[in-house]
């Protein structure tokens, strides 16, 4: 396979916008660690945003009728879950950084008005791509229970909390570099996708 089909797969295109994009920016760009953080808070966000638009079809498509109250409730789990990381990264940026809340603030401003506008729908696109490759075209939402689908993502949301305030109180306790943490956060993240999430995605197919 060349080159240029492999970068056709939405799977080679969603790890580029993940991985590759942030390590050039820090490297060639100059982005710093808070800027790379927003980053990968905004490629979760993007994330679940489709996330919930593929279960809204397991449910609709699929025809299992469990109504939209399981889906709002799945919402709200995910905003205090993302409001966590939030707090907690804000947090961990002064602490490390030395910076003042106001310069946290001022960085991510600039941020947004320089690149985040662009970079925002330019990684929801490359999620909405992928979907349409892998579940859409696919048809997956016919092979996905509703309810075991909704609460495995809720359980593998509390997991990456959790390895966020693991990966928190490491940075604090042992003043690691912001390169290193970087090069560690992509680590678990490609682990946690390629082990974990495959186990959690296969418990909610219908057997």
């Amino acid at each position: 396979m060349s080159w240029t089909q492999k970068l056709r797969n939405p799977f080679i295109q969603q790890y580029a916008i993940e991985i590759v994009f942030p390590l050039l920016g820090y490297f060639f760009f100059d982005w710093d660690i808070l800027i790379i953080g927003v980053y990968y808070l905004i490629d979760h966000l993007c994330s679940q945003i489709l996330y919930f638009r593929r279960a809204h079809w397991v449910n609709v498509k699929g025809q299992q009728s469990a109504g939209i109250q399981l889906l709002l409730l799945s919402v709200f789990t995910f905003t205090v879950f993302f409001f966590a990381e939030l707090i907690g990264f804000n947090y961990l940026i002064i602490e490390t950084q030395k910076m003042t809340q106001t310069e946290v603030l001022d960085g991510f401003y600039d941020f947004a008005i320089s690149e985040l506008w662009l970079l925002f729908p330019l990684v929801l696109f490359v999620y909405h791509l992928k979907d349409q490759f892998t579940f859409y075209a696919r048809r997956q939402y016919l092979k996905l229970n509703y309810k075991p689908y909704l609460f495995w993502e809720a359980v593998s949301g509390l997991i990456i909390l959790l390895l966020f305030a693991l990966g928190g109180f490491l940075w604090l306790k042992f003043s690691l570099p912001n390169a290193v943490i970087i090069f560690v956060f992509i680590g678990l993240k490609i682990g946690f996708d390629l082990t974990l999430k495959k186990v959690i995605a296969k418990k909610s197919v219908k057997k």
